[in-house]
């Protein structure tokens, strides 16, 4: 699908008032100064608009809006996803700030489940990778006169997906509290851990990590996790652990731990339920002391894996990243399941005191964690991977400065405390459709000239400070 055919899609098809929008911006005798402004903020699908008062008059530039969402901001949420690559993967094979030596520290890349609160429609496949049945069994019906049973084999496009077999069957108050709980469990998780480490291996051992939270087409949070160990020093450094543990059997402690954990918390009615991880917690070995995994391969494939949930969010369900009002919930284009979900976060709230807050989290449908977290010394941080950006970038403006013969400007600190903020967004759906599609058409000839290995390229060269963007995916 071409680029402009998906940004079509996004949008819903173009309209005649959104054709009309389009062809009104780019037959304005402002166009150029409006694009000029688009592409210096990497086609930012939401930008900033920044406004600066001086002896030439008023300037205008927009700012990126940075947000990590595809579905608010292609542009700004590959950046970030690009970010999070070079985070994870520096935790494994070291970067400029990390040394290379974390690439033989024992590691496991894991994924902890969410359990089950009902049967869902989901995709299959059998042990040959071809797909089958989402549930097939003997033709039945549950307790509700139901179908208990789907022989139908799903496009990974059914809107079904993820929906329950019965709506009166699945535990929806179980699926909230997990979702409301799930920070609280990941906390439990890591001092589990931590305490089987002492126990079996005595004193000295850090555990560092980076964790990404992915919400799954039923609408509840799975944890993938790169754990990896240190040793415990006072240096910001990582060094490896005195004691020298093998990569299975730092895999069968994450186990034991993410199978032990649980969390005791109120439900309606005074009922106390126990919260737990699924049944299914995977581990994979990314390296070990003995040296018998590939882990520079593993750590590019697990870092662009991670990389790809970042910019997903609860907006694939229908829902705007901002808070909702729940008088609005019977009136969203959202899917009944989805619905039900909201009427019950409500419920809880206005029936227990201790979710009173929830309400003020429907829009992400009761998760009120971060979706990337880290440990502090396991890789490098955002704020320095954009501290390297704006750097470049910098850099990059003086060469086509020093090119074109331009005066040089003012340094970039004094004109930062300048700027004043005005107002964020395209002035219509068409502005933003112009930038959106020119945000994917240029990240398909940035992916071109990489794959061509063309690194003289301009696009390679000099992308809106977004270099080696998601090199790993």
């Amino acid at each position: 699908m071409s680029h402009t055919a998906r940004t079509s899609s996004a949008f819903g098809g173009m309209g005649p008032e959104m054709i009309g929008q389009v062809l009104t911006r780019a037959s304005s005798s402002t166009y150029p100064a409006w694009w000029a402004r688009v592409t210096a903020s990497g086609y930012c699908a939401h930008p900033i608009h920044l406004t600066r008062q001086d002896t030439a008059g008023t300037s205008l530039i927009y700012a990126r809006c940075k947000n990590r969402r595809t579905a608010v901001c292609p542009s700004c949420s590959d950046l970030y996803a690009g970010d999070t690559w070079h985070l994870v993967h520096a935790g494994l094979g070291g970067s400029d700030t990390v040394p290379a030596t974390v690439a033989d520290h024992p590691a496991v890349f894991a994924t902890l489940t969410a359990p089950g609160f009902g049967a869902v429609h989901s995709t299959r496949a059998d042990e040959t990778g071809a797909s089958r049945p989402c549930h097939l069994g003997p033709a039945r019906t549950c307790r509700h006169r139901r179908a208990a049973s789907c022989a139908l084999v799903h496009r990974d496009d059914d809107e079904r997906l993820g929906q329950p077999l019965c709506a009166d069957c699945y535990d929806y108050t179980g699926h909230v509290l997990t979702i409301w709980h799930t920070p609280a469990l990941w906390d439990r998780f890591t001092r589990t851990l931590r305490r089987l480490l002492r126990a079996e291996h005595g004193a000295g051992i850090r555990v560092s990590f980076v964790k990404v939270v992915e919400m799954q087409t039923r609408i509840i949070p799975h944890i993938h996790s790169v754990i990896r160990l240190d040793a415990a020093t006072r240096t910001g450094t990582p060094t490896p652990p005195a004691k020298a543990i093998s990569g299975e059997q730092l895999s069968v402690l994450v186990q034991r731990a993410a199978a032990s954990v649980h969390l005791d918390v109120l439900a309606p009615g005074g009922e106390v339920r126990t919260l737990r991880f699924g049944n299914q917690i995977d581990t994979q070995i990314l390296a070990d002391t003995t040296g018998a995994t590939d882990s520079a391969v593993l750590g590019r494939k697990v870092a662009g894996y991670l990389a790809k949930y970042v910019t997903k969010s609860v907006a694939d369900a229908g829902l705007a990243p901002h808070r909702i009002n729940p008088a609005a919930i019977d009136h969203l284009a959202v899917s009944d399941h989805v619905r039900t979900l909201l009427h019950t976060i409500v419920n809880l709230s206005e029936e227990i005191p201790e979710y009173a807050a929830m309400v003020t989290w429907l829009h992400t449908l009761g998760y009120r964690g971060h979706i990337t977290t880290k440990s502090r010394r396991y890789s490098t941080t955002m704020g320095a991977l954009r501290a390297v950006r704006a750097a470049y970038e910098q850099a990059a403006a003086a060469r086509h400065r020093s090119i074109r013969g331009d005066a040089e400007t003012e340094s970039g600190d004094a004109a930062d405390t300048e700027w004043a903020f005005t107002r964020a967004g395209h002035k219509s759906a068409g502005e933003r459709y112009l930038a959106v599609t020119a945000a994917l058409k240029h990240r398909e000839g940035l992916w071109a000239a990489r794959q061509l290995g063309d690194t003289s390229s301009p696009l390679v060269q000099f992308t809106h400070g977004d270099t080696d963007v998601g090199g790993g995916r």
